[in-house]
């Protein structure tokens, strides 16, 4: 069975002029405000500014390296966005994707 993704930190939007991530544990609500994101309402949901690519870069690596899980959907969800920089050869890791079926059902996969 598949990891809960309520364990994880969970990136919900990366394209835009701010990274959204849900921390599921008081130690990666840390480390997400380590890397700059703050409160943004009264759920577990926390926020940063995107002011360029060379960030946005920066930061999808930093959230690789705590195991972040990207979601997957429509338009530039995270993950389309981290896939689209490993295509350009500018992430060389592999990193996890979360794809939702419905309330309660997911997958999780590693693209490498």
């Amino acid at each position: 069975m598949a990891a809960d993704p309520l364990n994880h930190i969970l990136v919900t939007d990366i394209a835009g002029g701010r990274a959204v991530a849900r921390a599921a544990t008081t130690a990666q609500r840390q480390a997400l405000m380590d890397l700059g994101f703050t409160a943004s309402g009264a759920d577990d949901t926390l926020s940063r500014a995107l002011p360029d690519a060379a960030d946005r870069l920066a930061l999808v690596q930093r959230l690789i390296a705590l195991d972040a899980l990207f979601s997957d959907g429509r338009d530039w969800c995270p993950a389309a966005l981290v896939g689209h920089l490993k295509d350009l050869g500018l992430i060389k890791t592999s990193y996890r994707v979360i794809a939702w079926s419905g309330p309660g059902a997911f997958t999780i996969r590693t693209e490498r």
